[in-house]
């Protein structure tokens, strides 16, 4: 069964205010991002159109000075700067949903519910480096990258467990299930809390 997508859809248009605070809230290199969108007066707000359907996930990357945000129903990445100006869009990328960066922002995983997948993408090209098969059924929708491995959410409301990506190794080893049968209700978040390390709670995953 196809999944349905796990948020509702948004339009294809970002306010300047929500672009910069998105680089407060992700970014370590905000301070350096303008308040307005290019083009736009001193000290007046602007939109900047953007082309996607439906906003699964955002994010940013300081070291590159971009703007992440995948289209599940399009099945594409949008990559922006951080003015909002376009810079690339990847497509190519069946149901991408979350979207997660490594510690070094040199690699962005994109999780691709429609395809079984969690695939690498160099964020200096924007190259695939790797594709990861998750599992025929799996449909990855929720990613979190912490200690050397890819946390997802996989399958179906009652059916939905969590998975793991071992990227440490000679080769990936995927891990499914790793929570009992019955426990999550949907797809769970997956988030880092490093104060919480390991811990798990209805809803939402959350690693170290």
């Amino acid at each position: 069964m196809k999944q349905r997508p796990d948020r509702g859809p948004r339009r294809g248009r970002l306010l300047a205010v929500t672009v910069v605070g998105a680089l407060a809230l992700f970014g370590p290199g905000s301070a350096a991002a303008s308040a307005r969108t290019a083009g736009a007066p001193d000290g007046q707000g602007s939109t900047t159109e953007l082309p996607f359907a439906y906003h699964s996930d955002l994010e940013t990357d300081a070291r590159h000075q971009r703007l992440y945000i995948s289209d599940r129903v399009t099945g594409s990445v949008l990559v922006t700067d951080f003015d909002g100006r376009v810079v690339r869009k990847l497509d190519g990328l069946p149901g991408a949903a979350d979207l997660a960066l490594s510690e070094d922002d040199r690699t962005l995983y994109v999780a691709l519910a429609d395809g079984d997948a969690v695939v690498a993408l160099d964020t200096a090209t924007y190259r695939q480096k790797a594709r990861y098969p998750t599992g025929a059924g799996t449909g990855p929708a929720q990613l979190a990258a912490a200690g050397g491995k890819l946390w997802f959410s996989h399958g179906e409301d009652w059916e939905s467990s969590i998975g793991s990506l071992d990227l440490d190794g000679p080769k990936p080893v995927v891990r499914l299930n790793l929570t009992p049968e019955g426990y999550w209700g949907g797809p769970p978040a997956a988030d880092r809390v490093p104060r919480s390390p390991g811990q798990a709670r209805r809803g939402r995953a959350v690693h170290e």
